[in-house]
């Protein structure tokens, strides 16, 4: 490598030229990777509570409280809600 940089220009302008391309390259990849993750997480969370409401809404009260509560959960394993 070090004949080839002290040999040539043309070997010169390779290595400038590819570090010139791969430095940048590689910063933009992490930019990238840090932010798409950042909103894909931001997102998940999002899915996740608007699912739970919509089964909060959708189970009636008397499903903790009624007939089904009592086979769930039986008198003396009752949790407080």
């Amino acid at each position: 490598m070090k004949l080839m940089l002290n040999k040539s220009l043309q070997g010169k302008l390779s290595v400038m030229m590819l570090i010139s391309t791969i430095i940048p390259l590689f910063f933009f990849g992490a930019f990238s990777y840090v932010t798409s993750s950042r909103v894909n997480e931001e997102k998940t969370k999002q899915i996740g509570i608007d699912a739970l409401k919509r089964i909060q809404a959708n189970v009636p009260s008397t499903y903790f409280y009624g007939k089904v509560s009592a086979f769930i959960f039986p008198a003396r394993h009752r949790l407080p809600l």
